[in-house]
């Protein structure tokens, strides 16, 4: 015996309350099935750099940037998405190395190639494929030498 939690809304929409046997099915999701918002694939299909980039993407970085413009409620937010996203893409392409991503707690300096990236101290957080990233939560936490050294050593690594 399992039991299973559903909102209100669902167990409404099923014609089921609290306590009822039901019998519940699966279907197995296509590991590399991905969703394209219209508008993204819209923008990548008048890029073609832009597409050439997303065609070499993981399946999972794909459905992140897919979910990130789709889970925008408002059109301007998504077509903001679209365009954030398309300048990543290009930005790879011309070789980009770090990147620095504002949250509300805190702020991370990313780092493409960070797997690659000497952290004897352990600094770098993420377990990626590739990316590796320092987080900031104030500006006091910020060491400039630290910031120095990773940034230099990743430009290197970008230019290979």
């Amino acid at each position: 015996k399992w039991y299973l939690m559903v909102s209100k809304k669902l167990q409404k929409l099923c014609g089921v309350t609290l306590g009822d046997r039901v019998r519940v099915s699966f279907d197995i999701a296509i590991q590399d099935a991905i969703t394209v918002p219209l508008e993204l694939q819209y923008a990548l299909e008048a890029n073609d750099v832009a597409m050439n980039v997303w065609n070499h993407w993981t399946a999972g970085k794909r459905r992140g940037f897919c979910y990130r413009v789709a889970s925008a409620k408002m059109p301007e937010t998504r077509e903001r998405r679209v365009e954030e996203t398309i300048d990543f893409l290009l930005a790879e392409k011309e070789g980009q190395f770090c990147g620095v991503f504002p949250y509300k707690a805190h702020v991370q300096l990313s780092f493409a190639k960070g797997n690659d990236l000497d952290d004897p101290d352990g600094l770098l957080e993420g377990g990626g494929k590739f990316r590796r990233h320092l987080t900031y939560k104030s500006l006091d936490d910020v060491d400039a030498k630290v910031v120095k050294r990773f940034t230099k050593a990743a430009s290197k690594l970008g230019t290979q």
